[in-house]
């Protein structure tokens, strides 16, 4: 029988989430995650560490502190799947990274245990332009072109290139946000020129973040509505600005046009 990664004793908890708070807070793009996110997490994290400490001490361990720790510890849970769940879906984190992390999933006798996932990558289809929001749609690659995930899944990760050709290496690929609807609107920044050359792609996902492959790059353009001198800035960002039934993702990207 599979077992989650998020172990159950509130030691073990300490130790995962103190490891994996070191490994991503120097470098959180490396995992998928912004600066911003990583952040977040080491407070909620160092939230937890605190209370649980001053629970195992027989001065300050008092009903308020235990509550406290408790509440702290269900938040580090729910920042961690989620922190957990982005880092799953990046293409640049290999299995030996997350392994690392503490974030394999394992069974008896240590061997990965994974949610079926998809055979088909999702199709992508750009429908509309309006000024710089685009309307992406996806579809079961495995449907015939039925906007609806296939069995399995609970969304989709959506990446993002600028440049003149889409990547081959999937670690080039920029996380853009993550949506549980088939129709989306994708926002571009005002500081990418009209006609900028936008590539998009998408894969499915699990609710443990296990995701499945690429779709195939799909070519957009940024609309008309303002726009940055070639060469003044090194990055702009793209936004995935409808996404999930809990309302809109907002997941900015740091981009190198081309």
């Amino acid at each position: 029988m599979s077992r989650d990664f998020f172990p159950r004793r509130e030691s073990d908890i300490l130790e995962l989430t103190r490891n994996l708070r070191a490994r991503i807070e120097p470098e959180p793009s490396q995992f998928g995650l912004t600066r911003e996110e990583a952040e977040d997490y080491a407070l909620v994290q160092q939230q937890f560490a605190d209370l649980f400490r001053a629970a195992r001490s027989p001065s300050d361990r008092t009903s308020p502190i235990i509550k406290a720790k408790n509440a702290a510890r269900m938040a580090l849970e729910a920042s961690t799947r989620k922190v957990a769940g982005i880092i799953g879906s990046n293409p640049g984190t290999t299995t030996s990274m997350r392994a690392a992390l503490g974030l394999a999933l394992s069974g008896r006798g240590g061997s990965r245990s994974r949610l079926p996932l998809p055979k088909q990558s999702p199709q992508m289809a750009v429908r509309s332009i309006d000024g710089r929001i685009a309307k992406m749609v996806l579809m079961d690659g495995a449907g015939g072109g039925q906007r609806r995930p296939p069995h399995g899944v609970c969304g989709a990760i959506l990446w993002s290139f600028v440049g003149e050709m889409p990547p081959t290496n999937g670690a080039a690929w920029n996380y853009s946000g993550q949506t549980a609807r088939t129709i989306n609107r994708i926002a571009f920044d005002e500081e990418l020129a009209p006609g900028t050359k936008v590539w998009l792609t998408a894969c499915w996902v699990n609710i443990r973040g296990q995701r499945g492959r690429l779709s195939t790059p799909v070519l957009t353009h940024v609309g008309a509505g303002g726009g940055m001198t070639p060469g003044s800035r090194k990055a702009a960002r793209i936004l995935l600005v409808s996404g999930n039934a809990n309302g809109p993702i907002i997941a900015p990207t740091m981009q190198r046009p081309a």
